[in-house]
């Protein structure tokens, strides 16, 4: 099992005028919501072969100059935190995904497993409270 990889906020808010930043294939677990803040020249931003199950809409925002965005091959768990992702791409964000890119599969639930993205309606991301099942305890004393 590798270690896990969260992304740390503001990271990289010295850098500025970053154009390209290339973090495929580093065990990225988590992408914090300011993680990439700061970067508003960021033409090019690979995130693809990596252990993302979800990304915020709040991550991606500093991104104002964003040209191409790679999210493929990570286990994206596709409920209600990611039907933001879903939306944005159909409305206009696919422009940023090359045909390759667009295939954002899904790992999880098991009822979306392999299915991709942009064709599972919206009314099926939803997200799931856990369940609680407590039993009652049986205290016994001897006196």
């Amino acid at each position: 099992m590798s270690p896990r990889a969260p992304f740390p906020d503001d990271l990289l808010s010295l850098l500025q005028r970053l154009q390209e930043l290339h973090l495929q294939e580093n065990s990225i677990e988590l992408l914090e919501d300011q993680a990439l803040a700061g970067l508003s020249s960021l033409a090019l931003l690979d995130l693809s072969r990596n252990q993302l199950g979800t990304i915020s809409q709040e991550a991606l925002q500093p991104l104002a100059s964003l040209q191409v965005l790679r999210l493929t091959e990570n286990p994206w768990r596709c409920d209600c935190a990611l039907h933001w992702l879903g939306t944005w791409i159909k409305e206009g964000g696919q422009r940023l995904l090359s045909s390759r890119d667009k295939k954002i599969m899904c790992a999880e639930p098991p009822r979306l497993a392999l299915q991709s993205l942009l064709e599972v309606s919206g009314s099926s991301l939803i997200c799931i409270p856990p369940s609680v099942h407590v039993e009652p305890l049986e205290v016994t004393a001897n006196l």
